[in-house]
């Protein structure tokens, strides 16, 4: 007997037939995202949307150069600022703030109890921040009087000399 094909094998597929089509099912990572990479892509996500919150909390030590505190709680935040410094680490208040009045010649620098009269912070064109400390040089060649004027009107008892 001779071999005969079954009529089985022999068949093409039936055109537009469904499951008579072959179909190719890939496995590859790349055509379904993994688990963990979607895991990883929301953790990115909420660790972006975290950080940019923070970014929007306002500064501290800005508020207080800006005199938005009470006069007590301004120094204690602009003294806690310059006590992180290495240089300013030992720094008492009190002392500091008789001794940089002597080097004054006129109000509001020689009546003063707050540090926000001679440290202050200002913004350049792109609204970029800078902290600035008013020397006696300064104070001399009258570079802040905008700032002095500013200051007296928010404390003006000081424009009187009663403190």
């Amino acid at each position: 007997m001779g071999a005969s094909n079954s009529v089985v094998e022999c068949q093409l597929p039936k055109l537009k037939v469904a499951g008579s089509n072959p179909v190719s099912r890939s496995s590859s990572p790349s055509a379904h995202p993994s688990r963990l990479r979607v895991r990883l892509h929301w953790f990115l996500c909420i660790i972006v949307m975290l950080l940019s919150l923070t970014a929007c909390k306002p500064d501290p030590l800005g508020r207080a150069l800006k005199g938005e505190f009470e006069p007590n709680v301004n120094n204690l935040v602009i003294l806690g600022y310059c006590q992180s410094c290495h240089i300013h680490r030992t720094l008492n208040p009190s002392e500091h703030r008789m001794h940089v009045r002597t080097l004054y010649d006129r109000v509001p620098y020689t009546t003063t109890t707050q540090c926000r009269a001679c440290h202050l912070v200002s913004e350049d064109t792109w609204n970029m921040k800078h902290r600035k400390t008013i020397f006696p040089t300064d104070v001399a060649q009258n570079r802040y009087i905008a700032h002095e004027r500013r200051f007296l009107k928010d404390n003006p008892e000081l424009a009187k000399g009663t403190q």
